[in-house]
């Protein structure tokens, strides 16, 4: 399995650099959500594959997609599905369904503000199967901000703070992130990133993560991304890759 998601990878990141690169901006690949909302009448859909090794298992999940439907200047609502993640465990494989997503966003400033910075409203709706699913309802907000250091490096951040539902007691899950993009080429741009997981009642889970996004033209994005835990309560490794386009409505 690790080798063939390996050379998939391989494959996709040599494709990337042959392909002919802005105005696109998405939410993948990395963990901090953008500061900016899609424009009205506009619906963008986000999309991709991602690979997880833990100690005692491996997944992959697909097709994670989210469609991003822009209601106005400062507003969009987000339909999101986490697809299905088939779970290896001594050499047995099952696959499951897992939750849907639906959220909003906010930009507080202007759209063409220096510093900008929007409101998420997140939720999970328990609609996948119980291996996988969280089995109540996740609600929480999310601040996003950004800002541009120079004409080719920004930093994105995010805080934030979510009420699961751990064995029939609702807790808070904090989050915090940030992402550093950098502009390589007109087309091509990487980030380096950091986040964690902040449960209640139980230990941080930090992760460090890197990828890059190539513009194909204005409304088609691909990326690839991979990281590892930062602790033995995270992953060993995670790799993934995407697809984002977007079209007037």
């Amino acid at each position: 399995m690790k080798l063939k998601i390996a050379a998939f990878m391989f494959l996709f990141l040599y494709v990337l650099t042959a392909i002919n690169a802005q105005n696109i901006i998405t939410d993948r690949p990395d963990f901090t959500e953008s500061a900016v909302v899609v424009s009205g009448k506009i619906l963008q859909i986000e999309s991709g594959l991602e690979y997880v090794d833990y100690k005692t298992s491996e997944e992959l999940s697909y097709p994670k997609a989210l469609a991003r439907i822009g209601l106005g200047q400062n507003l969009e609502v987000r339909l999101g599905i986490l697809g299905w993640t088939n779970v290896t465990i001594d050499n047995k494989s099952e696959n499951y369904f897992n939750d849907f997503i639906l959220e909003a966003k906010y930009q507080i400033t202007d759209t063409d503000a220096k510093i900008p910075v929007s409101v998420l409203l997140v939720s999970k709706l328990p609609t996948g199967d119980e291996e996988v699913s969280s089995n109540e309802a996740e609600v929480g907000l999310k601040i996003a901000a950004a800002f541009s250091i120079n004409d080719f490096i920004g930093l994105g951040m995010n805080v934030g703070a979510i009420s699961v539902d751990n064995a029939g007691n609702r807790e808070i899950l904090s989050l915090a992130s940030a992402s550093m993009g950098i502009g390589i080429v007109d087309k091509l741009s990487a980030f380096v990133e950091t986040y964690v997981n902040i449960p209640q009642n139980e230990v941080w889970m930090p992760i460090l993560d890197f990828g890059f996004t190539y513009l194909i033209n204005s409304d088609i994005q691909l990326d690839l991304y991979a990281g590892k835990g930062l602790n033995d309560y995270t992953p060993d490794f995670f790799i993934g890759a995407g697809f984002s386009f977007r079209s007037s409505f």
